[in-house]
């Protein structure tokens, strides 16, 4: 089963599930953003460096089952959906030119927005930049079906996977060598104690020095000039190293399901209550365990670096983000579930000005040393206390905002820059209670 949307120019119909699905992600990529915001970068290390109470276990331990990459997954997901849309016109013989045109530059100001957000806009974390480029790759793939972008997208996540092993087993060997060494105790010879100093190098549990700590708070505390070549310095480490392509390789990949769910109608709700039910049981049961697995040996070995996540990381990701796609819909499918979502589709329909705000609001506001400065004073679960007010606040901006304008101020930039006029902005009614995979106002 396919599913082939009219594209117009002028009023693309919207899918209420689609929609929401991107305001849940949207939002919730904050609860993963903000510690790195509002506190040391080690912490992705070494999460005690925030504080380790119980609630920022609890925290954690949400965060590494349910949360970690998903949010980003269901992105990934929708961005291959909504590529599929807009390039709908290239299949047929309405202009498929100015489709590809419109694509094509809608991918590459990303790109430059991304640059600007990572950079100027201080959040090194971003990943406009990212999708935008993964997006180049993702035009030739549009007339595949479902199964070979099913195919290519799931092997090339696996190979990803794969290529990481010899790193593991080179840690799981010197992990070994070490504790052997270390069993028996008596003066170390200059062999043993290299064996041991390898060992420490891989395990990477090293907190950083109290020197390193102050100049990351001065810098992070500093004026504008100083927290931009702070964030310069770590947006180039991102993105001019091998990790550049582990990240475009995970995002390519997982577009491609997208693109295929979206064409066999599964993430605008087509299908039947059951399959969306095997679909999260399925997903959880997968998903979570080796989720689990992953965290309870990264926590077991102290914290130091986490071999077995490169290996692991796409499998566990992929089935949990499956997982809450199937949630979603079956909430969708009920009146109370419809209720509770129904506040997230605006902020799905303002994605783009969501994600900087966040970056205005946490970076430029309460962390900065210019602003309230709170940057290094929250743990793990009080920053999850400040992302909730935050969320709420876009909540609460964008169903107001979607009262008045057809589209969010930086979607309406986006989509005059990609078409190259001025989008109409005729005042929208305000939304109507959501029912499952029916399209709503633009």
């Amino acid at each position: 089963m396919t599913s082939t949307p009219r594209f117009d120019t002028a009023r693309t119909p919207r899918i209420a599930s689609l929609d929401v699905l991107r305001g849940l992600a949207i939002l919730g990529i904050l609860l993963l953003n903000i510690p790195f915001m509002g506190n040391t970068l080690a912490v992705f290390a070494d999460p005690r460096l925030t504080g380790w109470s119980p609630a920022d276990q609890t925290a954690w331990h949400i965060q590494e089952l349910l949360l970690e990459g998903t949010q980003r997954g269901l992105l990934e997901l929708l961005f291959g959906a909504t590529a599929y849309i807009i390039v709908s016109r290239a299949l047929g013989p309405e202009d498929p030119v100015r489709a590809a045109d419109i694509y094509y530059r809608r991918s590459l100001w990303l790109i430059l927005f991304g640059v600007i957000h990572g950079t100027l806009l201080l959040w090194p974390g971003d990943i406009l930049f990212n999708y935008g480029l993964a997006g180049l790759a993702l035009f030739p793939f549009r007339r595949l079906r479902p199964r070979w972008l099913l195919s290519l997208g799931a092997a090339g996540l696996l190979v990803m996977g794969a290529a990481q092993l010899p790193d593991y087993l080179d840690y799981s060997r010197a992990r070994a060598a070490a504790e052997q060494v270390q069993a028996h105790p008596h003066a170390l010879t200059p062999a043993e104690k290299k064996v041991v100093a390898a060992w420490e190098e891989a395990r990477g549990q090293r907190a950083p020095s109290p020197a390193g700590r102050a100049a990351e708070r001065a810098m992070r505390l500093g004026a504008y000039p100083t927290m931009l070549g702070w964030s310069w310095t770590w947006e180039w480490r991102f993105n001019a190293s091998y990790q550049l392509w582990l990240t475009e390789i995970e995002a390519l990949c997982t577009m491609l399901i997208g693109m295929a769910l979206f064409k066999l109608g599964i993430l605008q709700g087509e299908r039947r209550t059951p399959f969306y039910l095997a679909m999260m049981l399925a997903g959880y049961a997968i998903g979570v365990p080796v989720r689990w697995a992953e965290a309870h040996f990264w926590a077991e070995q102290g914290f130091g670096s986490r071999p077995l996540y490169p290996v692991l990381v796409d499998i566990g990701r992929v089935a949990v983000t499956l997982g809450h796609l199937g949630l979603v819909h079956l909430l969708l499918r009920a009146a109370p579930g419809r209720l509770l979502l129904a506040a997230f589709q605006a902020p799905g329909r303002m994605a783009l000005t969501c994600y900087i705000g966040q970056t205005l609001i946490c970076q430029w506001f309460v962390f900065a040393g210019w602003g309230l400065g709170l940057w290094g004073r929250f743990s793990l679960a009080q920053l999850w206390g400040v992302a909730a007010l935050v969320i709420l606040a876009e909540i609460l901006f964008c169903n107001l905002w979607l009262r008045i304008f057809a589209m969010g101020p930086l979607e309406w930039l986006w989509r005059r820059l990609s078409h190259g006029k001025d989008p109409a902005r005729p005042a929208a009614a305000a939304p109507a209670i959501i029912t499952e995979g029916a399209p709503l106002p633009a």
